[in-house]
């Protein structure tokens, strides 16, 4: 083709200049421009869509003739086009198909209503569902949650998939509290004439509001001057309205009975005589009186102190064993055994060093006893010989694992773990992963 003095080729193959000369002349193939296509997780691809793209550079016909795809499988693949131009020319591209996923996952919350100071798990509640990834449920993410704070709290969860959309929402939930308060009353053995008082001895808690002896209400009367067995009725409601009873038998035992000695009995005719056989008129035939002897009224006797074995704590009705582990294998010890064990405070429990024994154990577990008892509760523990101490329960409290107060955020570590504040014992179990109760006591 000529255009002026300019003379345009386009050449593919050998051109034979006169006899025996060639030359090889390479044709410069037009630059065709075929930008990476992304498509959506799980759609597939086809030339009709390439050649979209292409139709207005001459392009007439697409082919895919070499490469693959995997719609449901995020990456980059390549594709080897067979292009055909308008004139017929047909020449090979190759193209790169990346598999993307925009789609953030979709959050579905079912109603939210926790039992006050129960573990809390939101994956309970949600389903967290992604197009490409699946089930995210165990990945979301928020904030804790205090389930001791009754009533409706907002809270702000989200998931991230592995494509890195992300899905907040917001959701409220509703802590409840439907638990009873526990009370601590056992039936109860008193003397003739002594005195009693239906409020000693006895407790009440509960989870939410702590200590609630003050609001028992008891019903019955126990008359001490009169043998018998007699019932009292212990109520007791909570700040949510929850309430229990229970039952309470005190015995009044009988007035001791002195020993009385009768006096021996005289025979009046002892010393008659016997007009027909008496032969000896010179004998003194009076009658010596008798004088009886004096009522005695014997000491009481003693009941029989009560058995006690070694290495043992009694507390809410159950013998607890336990061990003088200290911090060094304590743990080890209620971790592979149902029994106790020191950590803190002295290393071996003793009722007369004077010192604070902090002591271990698991709930549920051996510790569960300790929910059956409460501030003015009675504690005995025997040391290695089986000598018994006896301990007044005096404050119950919660800390984290941290040993800071749930409640007034006091640092208790000293107080708990320490060997100062005289003959005491500290007892620790745990109500779940992060909250601990407390409870001391004093001899």
């Amino acid at each position: 083709m000529r255009s002026g003095n300019v003379l345009f080729l386009t050449i593919i193959g050998t051109i034979i200049i006169g006899a025996g000369t060639a030359i090889l002349v390479q044709a410069k193939e037009e630059e065709i421009v075929i930008k990476p296509i992304e498509i959506p997780y799980g759609k597939n691809i086809n030339a009709a869509v390439i050649e979209k793209q292409l139709e207005k550079q001459g392009i007439k016909d697409v082919k895919i003739i070499k490469g693959k795809i995997e719609p449901e499988k995020i990456g980059e693949y390549s594709l080897t086009l067979q292009l055909t131009k308008e004139d017929n020319e047909i020449f090979e591209k190759v193209v790169k198909i990346d598999v993307t996923d925009e789609v953030p996952p979709e959050i579905t919350v079912k109603k939210v209503e926790i039992e006050a100071g129960s573990n809390f798990n939101l994956t309970d509640y949600v389903d967290v569902i992604d197009n490409a990834d699946g089930d995210l449920t165990g990945i979301i993410t928020y904030k804790p949650v205090d389930t001791k704070d009754l009533g409706e709290q907002k809270l702000e969860i989200a998931s991230t998939d592995y494509s890195g959309n992300k899905t907040n929402k917001k959701i409220i939930l509703s802590v409840i509290d439907t638990t009873k308060p526990t009370l601590n009353v056992t039936d109860e053995k008193i003397n003739f004439g002594a005195k009693f008082n239906a409020m000693e001895n006895s407790s009440a808690t509960d989870l939410i509001d702590g200590n609630l002896t003050s609001e028992m209400q008891v019903t019955g009367t126990v008359y001490p001057n009169t043998a018998g067995t007699y019932t009292l009725l212990y109520t007791v409601s909570d700040k949510s309205g929850n309430k229990v009873e229970k039952e309470r038998n005190v015995i009044v035992e009988a007035a001791p009975v002195a020993d009385n000695v009768e006096p021996e009995a005289t025979n009046e005719n002892a010393n008659e005589t016997n007009p027909e056989t008496d032969t000896s008129s010179d004998v003194n035939s009076e009658a010596e009186a008798v004088t009886p002897a004096p009522i005695s009224n014997p000491d009481p006797i003693a009941p029989p102190a009560p058995s006690y074995a070694p290495m043992t704590i009694y507390v809410g009705g159950s013998a607890i064993p336990y061990q003088n582990g200290g911090q060094g294998t304590g743990q080890s010890i209620i971790d592979n055994a149902p029994v106790a064990s020191t950590w803190g405070g002295a290393a071996i429990q003793s009722g007369s060093d004077g010192l604070n024994t902090h002591i271990i154990g698991h709930n549920p577990g051996v510790f569960s006893a300790l929910f059956n008892v409460g501030i003015g509760s009675q504690v005995t523990i025997t040391d290695g010989n089986g000598t018994p101490t006896n301990y007044t329960i005096n404050r119950v409290y919660e800390v984290n694992d941290n040993a800071v107060g749930v409640r007034d955020g006091v640092d208790y570590w000293d107080q708990m773990i320490g060997i100062g504040g005289g003959e005491r014992v500290t007892f620790q179990t745990c109500e779940n992963d992060n909250v601990n109760w407390v409870y001391e006591a004093v001899s």
